[in-house]
Formats: structure tokens, sequence, C-alpha cells
């Protein structure tokens, strides 16, 4: 289980590293994409430690920003975890900080738009869940683009651990424990 609630981004290496920490080697994870059309630079899988065998379930929610994104958008695009939450913030951009002389300050550029490993952008879109999650009403409702083909004994066990959550629990974290107990008993 990876939780990326709250979690405002970081460095892109970071982003880059943890996300091939799942995926295959040399699977591409998103790319960058500058100004000019010849200013692409994609981001790939290296140094793949986690099995393809062991299931992964990746929690995000409105604060979910930048690198979380990237992370979050890549492990969905190659069907290596499932996503529960709410929908991203979509803060898919690159800043470069460049230092103003005299020490007065800085001026940040943003210099690339962040795309997913499907292509579509991040920036102003974010990442929508497979599952999503109102924590208010204690629902969960599986992605109406997915919903067909999705796994309904899954479903139905995630939406039963969020139903059933006491006052006061961590219903994103009791619903990823309740998917991944579903993909264990498999």
């Amino acid at each position: 289980m990876l939780d990326l609630r709250g979690n405002a981004g970081g460095l892109l290496d970071a982003a880059e590293q943890v996300a091939g920490l799942a995926l295959p080697e040399g699977s591409v994870i998103g790319s960058l994409r500058g100004r000019a059309p010849d200013n692409v630079r994609a981001l790939r899988a290296r140094d793949p430690l986690v099995p393809r065998g062991v299931p992964m379930v990746v929690l995000v929610d409105r604060r979910t920003a930048a690198g979380a994104e990237i992370v979050a958008a890549a492990l969905q695009d190659h069907g290596r975890a499932l996503l529960i939450g709410a929908k991203t913030l979509g803060a898919g951009t690159i800043q470069t900080v460049l230092p103003l002389p005299a020490g007065q300050g800085a001026l940040i550029v943003t210099t690339h738009r962040v795309h997913r490993a499907n292509g579509a952008r991040l920036d102003g879109t974010g990442v929508a869940p497979d599952m999503r999650l109102d924590e208010a009403k204690r629902r969960i409702t599986v992605r109406d683009d997915i919903a067909a083909d999705f796994n309904g004994a899954l479903a139905q066990r995630v939406r039963d651990a969020v139903a059933g959550a006491p006052a006061g629990a961590d219903v994103a974290l009791l619903a990823a424990r309740a998917a991944l107990a579903h993909a264990t008993a498999d």
C-alpha cells in the first residue's frame, strides 16, 4: 500500500524512482514536454524492486499533487495498482528556479508540462482514482469508464469495509486493506 494522500509532490527524480520500483525496467512512467516541440523527455522505470505479482493499492486525495501524481498515474496506467480516494490536484508542471542577481530573490519559470504514460496531461486534469471514496457518506464508487469490466467481488468487499467502518476510522485505509485482502485471497 502506498499512501499519497496529502503528498504535495517533491523532486521529479524521486517520483521517477518511486514509480520505477514497481514497474518493469524501461517502462514509460510519463513524459515532460517543454515549450519547443523537440523538448521532450521520457521518464522511464529503472531498478524495479516490487515483484509484478505483489498486489498494490495507492491512496490519493485532492491534496495529492505533482510528483505524487506522476507516481499514481504511472502505476494506474500500467495496471500495476488500484487507486482509491479522490481525484488529485492536477499540478502537472515542472518549474525551474532561477536565482536573481545580488541575492534579490528568484524567478520561478514553468519549463515543462507532465504527461502520463498514456499520453494525457496531468496539469489541470489530475488523476481520477479507480474507486472514488466519499468519506462523509461512507460510499465508494467505481469510475464509470471502467465499471463494466471491474471485479464485482472486489468492489463489494471494499464497499462493505467502507460502509462498516467505525466512527473516526481512516476509511480510505480500511478500503485499501479490504482491496489487498481480496487480492491476496485469490
